[in-house]
């Protein structure tokens, strides 16, 4: 066997393994979501003292243990309104912080990071080529585009060219 043969059949099992830890990567982060979720709720449910609720308690919805606060968004949806207000695409830590300063003071990044990567797996999120800074994918809304609501393309079309052919450059 010649060397770069060697190296091919290296490469190519190089490129399985990485393949492989990439599958176990997003099951395992779908596993931590879920511990996480299932902490959240059972921390709801018993309390800070680890017991469970009383009356009292389930009648005043209350943060417990750096659980989400009462009547916040879910945290997609706080991501995804932190991105809409921006005017530059942000970092996971970036956006962590704005949802500590407007809705949850204890949220950890963490959070946050992860659930930007699932929003990008998604197609929810855009990621900047070579960083880790993120945006809201570009959506055409037609109605902003065209009022009317005709769904032609003729209100888009230039007729005054019609009987003119193209010049260099496209020019008439």
């Amino acid at each position: 066997m010649s060397d770069i043969t060697l190296i091919q059949n290296r490469v190519r099992e190089v490129t399985l393994q990485i393949e492989r830890h990439r599958v176990e990567i997003e099951r395992l982060e779908k596993e931590l979501v879920d511990l996480q979720t299932a902490a959240r709720v059972l921390t709801g449910l018993m309390g800070a003292s680890g017991d469970s609720p009383s009356e009292e308690d389930a009648s005043e919805p209350q943060e417990t243990g750096g659980g989400k606060p009462a009547g916040t968004p879910s945290i997609p949806e706080m991501i995804r309104e932190v991105m809409r207000d921006a005017t530059i695409p942000l970092e996971p830590k970036q956006v962590a912080e704005a949802i500590r300063e407007r809705w949850w003071p204890e949220m950890k990044s963490d959070r946050v990071s992860s659930i930007m990567w699932r929003m990008l797996k998604r197609g929810d999120l855009v990621r900047m080529p070579e960083t880790s800074q993120y945006e809201l994918p570009f959506v055409a809304e037609a109605d902003d585009a065209n009022p009317s609501g005709d769904t032609s393309s003729a209100p888009f079309l230039n007729h005054e060219a019609d009987d003119r052919e193209a010049g260099p450059g496209g020019g008439g």
